[in-house]
């Protein structure tokens, strides 16, 4: 019997916390502004990340988890949803109607390693639409986790902002681990819609080999860009990637 008294009295005090917690809060869906992921560039070895952007209207929002689901049914394997959730504190300050103070923020959800094939990753946008994008993953021509050596990733360097018309200039630095191992010549900073992909391969020079870091740096220089928002996608090591956002304005 008084066990179950026991029993009774923390569900009691469960149900009260459940409840102030509730009157102290809420989870709510956070719309996103603008996702990122370049259309071309992967294989099914690699990692699969999309770039979450988005604002908190105000500093009484918190991030929480960010949810990847597939959509279902199955004919629809390809596609997935992306949410960003978060929690409204609705207590003391925050009781009441706040000031629009937003909070930009940045985050990276992971697909993981995909079939080669089309692909959709939709999300809801600013506009309360559901909005998507499209990329394509090529099968692998190898058995490990990179077809080609990339350079360590180290920093990416490129002002915030730029003028419509502007050049943009990128440097990206980075380490080889190898003697016999360079940067592969001429590469470039290819513009895929909004995301600015590069591939900084290494290739062997087979003069000399041994195990000996040293630091490079490439730097790249893309002729202006139309107004808009863009991610700068650096392919590093063990099918993973390095990011940089930049905005280009009108004037």
């Amino acid at each position: 019997m008084k066990t179950l008294i026991f029993f009774c009295i923390l569900s009691a005090f469960a149900g009260s916390f459940a409840l102030a917690d509730e009157r102290m809060g809420e989870k709510v869906e956070v719309d996103l502004q603008r996702i990122f992921i370049p259309k071309a560039g992967y294989d099914d070895n690699d990692r699969v990340e999309v770039v979450l952007q988005g604002e908190l209207p105000h500093p009484c929002y918190t991030l929480t988890e960010t949810e990847v689901e597939k959509v279902t049914p199955a004919a629809q394997a390809h596609e997935y949803r992306v949410r960003q959730m978060g929690w409204r504190r609705l207590d003391g300050a925050c009781a009441g109607k706040l000031p629009h103070l937003p909070i930009p923020f940045q985050l990276t959800a992971t697909l993981g390693r995909l079939a080669a094939g089309d692909y959709a990753v939709w999300f809801h946008g600013c506009n309360g639409e559901p909005q998507s994008k499209r990329f394509n993953v090529e099968t692998s021509k190898g058995g490990s986790v990179d077809n080609y050596r990339y350079l360590r990733v180290d920093a990416i360097a490129a002002q915030p902002r730029y003028r419509r018309g502007e050049p943009v200039t990128i440097t990206i630095e980075g380490t080889i681990p190898a003697t016999c191992l360079e940067l592969e010549h001429d590469l470039e900073a290819t513009l895929l819609d909004d995301t600015i992909l590069i591939l900084p391969r290494l290739i062997t020079n087979l003069e000399d080999c041994r195990m000996s870091e040293r630091q490079v740096k490439a730097t790249f220089v893309l002729p202006g860009l139309q107004k808009g928002n863009y991610l700068i996608h650096v392919r590093t090591q063990g099918g993973a990637a390095a990011y940089r956002s930049l905005k280009v304005d009108a004037e």
